[in-house]
């Protein structure tokens, strides 16, 4: 066969696969060094070779082949590929078999490893900031859902409380509402129970106490950064500047009745009055 094919290079009326055997031979190759160089089995370059259709695989794969060889020895490879199209579209009986497991693609066609790792990267990027802002959003509907969805100690599913009113602002005294004057923590929890608040307020940052909240208590290390207002009310600092205020009633009722401990406006003690023995009172002292 070889001999016949050899006698046929010039032929550019031979058939596709007799010409890509001629110029293989003609740079003398052996099919083993195009099946290394093409990564392409050795049995299907025989079969492009002798111009048949059986044990090859699907179209794509096999026109595929037939350009791989085809740049390999020095020809054209989409002319090749149409012509061994039409041989196999003029081909009495097309049965291919099934494709293998894994046929190598061609090498030139095969994206580059950093191309892969670039795509994983810029994919985890876009999910990681994604959880982020559903984070975001959904923070303040977590605090009102632990309000109100998270039963009081001693309540089972079995057992419920009994249903009770719920306290409006109206019968505490308002809506207790507090402010950030300056950056400061704060934590705000049901006494013995859940937290409905906890974070670092920003300048202006405002939260309003939930009116279902049964006893609600503050815990902050920088009162004095606090505006506290109950109703239209405002309330006098709780605690000293940059002190632990810790397990501080937010009730409205309990806000109103407490008195101004800052120290600004903490009372100073007055020294006793010491009367004057043997010594005229000064003149006008009785007046």
């Amino acid at each position: 066969m070889e001999e016949s094919v050899t006698g046929r290079t010039g032929d550019a009326t031979a058939p596709i696969g007799q010409r890509l055997g001629a110029a293989r031979m003609a740079m003398g190759l052996s099919l083993d060094d195009i099946a290394t160089a093409t990564r392409i089995p050795k049995r299907h370059l025989a079969t492009i070779e002798a111009d048949a259709i059986e044990g090859l695989p699907a179209l794509p794969y096999t026109l595929g082949f037939v350009r791989s060889f085809a740049r390999h020895v020095g020809l054209d490879a989409e002319t090749a590929a149409v012509e061994y199209r039409a041989r196999l579209n003029d081909a009495p009986s097309r049965r291919y078999v099934a494709p293998e497991p894994y046929e190598p693609a061609d090498p030139a066609r095969v994206p580059p490893k950093w191309l892969a790792i670039i795509a994983v990267v810029v994919a985890l990027l876009i999910a990681g900031g994604y959880a982020v802002w559903r984070n975001g959003q959904s923070d303040g509907a977590q605090i009102a859902a632990t309000a109100t969805d998270t039963p009081p100690a001693g309540v089972t599913a079995g057992n419920p409380a009994p249903v009770a009113p719920v306290p409006t602002p109206a019968a505490t005294g308002g809506t207790v509402t507090i402010t950030a004057t300056a950056p400061v923590w704060v934590s705000i929890s049901e006494r013995n129970g859940p937290k409905l608040f906890e974070r670092e307020m920003a300048i202006g940052q405002t939260f309003e106490v939930p009116a279902a909240a049964v006893d609600p208590r503050l815990r902050t290390g920088r009162p004095q950064a606090l505006s506290i207002k109950v109703g239209d009310t405002a309330i006098a600092p709780l605690g000293r500047p940059d002190r632990l205020l810790s397990d501080q009633s937010l009730k409205a009722a309990d806000l109103l009745a407490t008195p101004a401990t800052g120290s600004d406006l903490a009372p100073q003690p007055i020294a006793p009055l010491v009367p004057q023995v043997g010594r005229p009172a000064p003149q006008g002292a009785g007046a």
